[in-house]
């Protein structure tokens, strides 16, 4: 557990910094874009590609391949399961299908993958990118469908729903997922990148985890205390995210392993903590494109991130 503190302590003083610069007025709502576009589009896939290619053989790859079902079948039962809890919970018409992607869907990029990597190393990248990748599917596809019919109900505005090719487009054209694509490609085939190329990408993925905490602590800088206050349907999405989403997770690792599966602990520790992460950055900015609740959304995905940072020491005590 000690190293478990010293992870957790890092994280709070990244979440303050950036806290602090943005109080500060170091930065601005268009240094904080910039940082979001870099961190996504940028950093994020050149650490796909070195990790990926200094880190893993193709042997080991192709050892994960049985595990990709786990993470999507989760999401898509979960995203279902979520808006069923809305219909129980009488959310208002307008909001269900976002609560639902929210409940479902984790912030494994700005959030998962940096807590990974500070607490199981290099070795959680795989899991953290099934997870990433089953995340990504499901917003895309189910997701987007949800906040339209949200959108139409909460604004009277029907946009026009994307077509299978424009989803597809969007899926493949993910800068994540296309450096996701290139780092397995080359393990696969055991390409080595040259040096200078390999340490240019290396210098730049490096940046992925500090940045993505200090980007946390500005957003966390930009909410007034007043929307800080959930309300019941905030607290139920915080249910589904940070208390049935592991124990789901955890059943189905448990029964897998019965039925003859092999999981490593590793990599079950970080799919537990990936699919119970915080809610997905991108919700708020998706919802309010699709013209639905983007105050709920903004909301949940601010408060998200403080209660996550809060019961992270529970889940690894338990972990452990």
């Amino acid at each position: 557990m000690g190293k478990a503190f010293e992870a957790i302590m890092t994280i709070m003083l990244l979440f303050l910094c950036g806290f602090v610069l943005y109080k500060k007025k170091w930065v601005t709502n268009e240094t904080m874009a910039f940082l979001s576009k870099f961190i996504v589009f940028v950093s994020v896939p050149a650490m796909l590609v070195t990790s990926l290619t200094s880190m893993f053989t193709h042997e080991q790859l192709l050892d994960l391949i049985p595990l990709l079902p786990m993470p999507l079948i989760m999401q898509v039962c979960l995203y279902y399961l979520s808006y069923l809890i809305a219909l129980l919970l009488k959310v208002r018409k307008g909001r269900r299908w976002t609560f639902a992607m929210m409940g479902a869907i984790s912030n494994t990029l700005f959030i998962g993958l940096p807590i990974s990597m500070i607490l199981f190393g290099e070795a959680s990248l795989p899991a953290v990118m099934l997870t990433f990748l089953s995340s990504t599917l499901v917003c895309w596809t189910l997701g987007i469908s949800g906040l339209m019919k949200d959108g139409k109900i909460f604004s009277g505005i029907s946009l026009e729903k994307p077509g299978f090719w424009k989803r597809s487009k969007n899926f493949l054209l993910n800068p994540p997922i296309l450096g996701l694509l290139v780092g397995v490609t080359l393990s696969l085939l055991d390409i080595e990148l040259p040096s200078s190329i390999g340490n240019t990408l290396a210098y730049i993925g490096s940046m992925v985890t500090p940045l993505s905490m200090i980007y946390t602590g500005m957003f966390l800088a930009t909410m007034h205390w007043k929307e800080m206050v959930p309300d019941k349907d905030t607290i139920a999405v915080f249910f589904i995210r940070f208390l049935l989403a592991p124990v789901l997770m955890y059943v189905s690792i448990g029964l897998m392993r019965k039925s003859g599966g092999v999981i490593s602990d590793v990599t079950a520790d970080v799919l537990i903590i990936q699919i119970a992460a915080c809610v997905m950055t991108q919700s708020s900015i998706l919802t309010i494109e699709c013209k639905g609740d983007g105050i709920f959304a903004t909301r949940a995905v601010a408060l998200s991130n403080l209660v996550f940072l809060a019961v992270l020491p529970l889940y690894l005590y338990v972990l452990a």
